[in-house]
């Protein structure tokens, strides 16, 4: 292999490009699923489970060959796509790297076809590579693009119960090449192949939809439920905290205004008068308290979010994130019914805090305006008598 012209940035960084432009003019947009979007993620997978072995900067890069080239074959259909792809690669990097470079990614490009067995690490990336989604948690929507697909190339059109039992085999029969892929896609496979005899299940057995139905109808009311009421008494206590305000706002108005002007002729007024202004300063700050918004970060950590360590149901962690970035968050959480639920219930949870700390605040100023009013009454009556 030329170490030299494998370096040479020109024009493997043109390769993307290529790509790109050759689906656009030569692939038909009816293969929804064999699209650039596939050769991208193709790409991304390949060089997640590369970077954990200890391969050169060359041999990553054929690895990133393989993965762009390997379903450009598809320009003259799926049958024997995988020698057209090599005839294509071949074509476009002869001049750029040497036979053995050229034979490492042909390799690798032909051991994508399911039939054979991908032979050395390269071509055992690639193979894995080209099948992660099926350990991912964008697999259902992949293949309801792949199902699109063979309806609109193939005219193969399944019913729903012959497609599920269909996927349930492949993926039980399937198997990823390297320890990398296996210990990366494994886990999610077998969650949906789980969730494949559960549709399937479905289909079979009507009564069990109805009661899977019922039981996601139940859940939904809980949440919807219980997120309402404790917006309700959010907005009971601010309101509640808003009357104390205008009452102790008005109530030392009115005093000053009455009192303030007998000091001078009634010295014995003074401690009255300053119990009523200390009871209606206290109470006004603990209904302040109890309505003040709470400032946050407004950012989050991906990481965290996917270990569903914050919510982004709550606009206090998202107001300073860039659209796209709250757009993928809100995707992944429709893609996971126990992200959205984890996130459901730490909004749930956190109201709750905030509403806990609303009502020991409100709670403090009635106590604060109750007991002040007897001790400023008890005063009064004193200096009367």
């Amino acid at each position: 292999m030329s170490n030299e012209s494998i370096n040479n940035e020109a024009w493997f960084d043109n390769i993307e490009s290529f790509v790109k432009e050759f689906y656009l003019n030569n692939i038909s947009n009816k293969y929804y699923y064999h699209s650039f979007r596939h050769t991208k993620e193709v790409v991304a997978s390949a060089l997640e489970i590369a970077k954990v072995y200890d391969l050169s900067k060359e041999e990553k890069r054929l690895i990133q060959i393989a993965a762009w080239f390997h379903d450009l074959g598809y320009e003259n259909g799926h049958k024997n796509h995988e020698e057209r792809g090599v005839e294509l690669m071949r074509a476009y990097l002869k001049e750029h790297i040497s036979e053995e470079a050229l034979s490492i990614v042909a390799n690798a490009i032909l051991g994508t076809n399911m039939s054979l067995k991908p032979e050395g690490l390269i071509a055992q990336i690639i193979r894995d590579a080209d099948s992660s989604h099926l350990g991912s948690k964008v697999y259902f929507d992949r293949v309801s693009v792949l199902r699109a697909e063979w309806l609109e190339i193939d005219n193969k059109s399944y019913e729903d119960e012959e497609w599920y039992a269909m996927n349930i085999e492949f993926l039980e029969k399937h198997e990823y090449y390297t320890p990398v892929a296996k210990s990366l896609f494994d886990s999610r496979k077998i969650k949906n192949i789980q969730k494949l005899k559960e549709l399937l299940e479905e289909l079979e057995n009507p009564d069990l939809e109805n009661v899977n139905s019922k039981k996601g109808r139940g859940v939904e009311t809980l949440f919807r439920t219980t997120l309402r009421n404790h917006n309700s008494l959010s907005q009971i206590a601010d309101n509640k905290a808003n009357i104390m305000l205008s009452i102790s706002a008005i109530m030392l108005s009115l005093v000053l205004s009455s009192l303030s002007p007998k000091i001078d002729s009634n010295p014995r007024l003074l401690w009255p008068l300053i119990i009523i202004v200390a009871v209606c300063l206290l109470t006004m700050f603990f209904a302040i308290l109890a309505t003040i918004p709470q400032i946050t970060k407004g950012e989050f950590n991906e990481e965290e979010f996917l270990k569903k360590k914050i919510n982004i149901l709550f606009f206090g962690n998202f107001y300073k994130m860039k659209l796209e970035k709250f757009e993928w968050g809100i995707q992944k959480m429709m893609e996971d019914d126990d992200l959205l639920y984890r996130s459901l219930t730490k909004d749930l949870y956190f109201l709750g805090i905030v509403l806990a700390k609303k009502y020991a605040f409100l709670r403090t100023c009635y106590m604060v305006f109750m007991s002040g009013l007897v001790i400023a009454a008890l005063s009064f009556i004193a200096v009367l008598m």
